[in-house]
């Protein structure tokens, strides 16, 4: 499907002045109303003991906080994900097809999924050479879970505290950018 005929999601695109998207998504961060902080603060996981480890949020399997897992694991997971021993490959080449690209209502800037996959954009962002083929997902914190069908590419980092980062992290990407550069 053309990238046109991916329906947008958002209301903040039709907001007057919508101005930079750093800026936006700062404004978000600050407005304790907003839907990005009622989303990621339901329950408020600064105020529980031992924050993203306390035992609710553990169980509560909350995508982007959710997974248990080491990057070694989780590259596993995307390496074979990637090599069609998970999913048959037409499965995932339908499951990574674009679903919704644009202004993401939480986040604010834009995103794109498929089917349970983040694909490249701002919320997710993938290095030139995987603009089109990476699919995974970003984290909480600067978690990033890669894979690559046309690369033949797994790729998992996690961090051993979390950073303020609300989606991907730069040192995330240059990671993957690394990895994408040593191919």
């Amino acid at each position: 499907a053309a990238a046109d005929a991916v329906p947008r999601v958002s209301t903040v695109s039709e907001l007057p002045g919508r101005g930079d998207p750093v800026e936006e998504m700062s404004r978000a961060v600050l407005d304790r109303d907003s839907l990005m902080n009622r989303a990621l603060g339901n329950p408020p996981i600064h105020r529980l003991r031992g924050g993203a480890n306390h035992p609710v949020i553990l169980r509560s399997g909350w995508p982007a906080i959710g997974v248990v897992a080491s990057a070694r694991g989780l590259a596993g997971f995307y390496r074979d994900l990637a090599a069609g021993r998970i999913l048959r490959p037409e499965t995932l080449e339908d499951a990574l097809r674009r679903r919704v690209t644009g202004p993401d209502r939480v986040l604010v800037i834009d995103s794109s999924f498929g089917l349970g996959y983040m694909r490249p954009a701002l919320t997710f962002l993938t290095p030139s050479r995987g603009a089109e083929s990476a699919f995974g997902h970003t984290g909480l914190g600067g978690f990033l879970g890669l894979g690559d069908v046309e690369h033949g590419l797994g790729m998992g980092y996690t961090m051993n505290k979390m950073a303020d980062a609300v989606s991907g992290s730069l040192r995330a990407y240059r990671l993957a950018e690394a990895v994408y550069g040593s191919l």
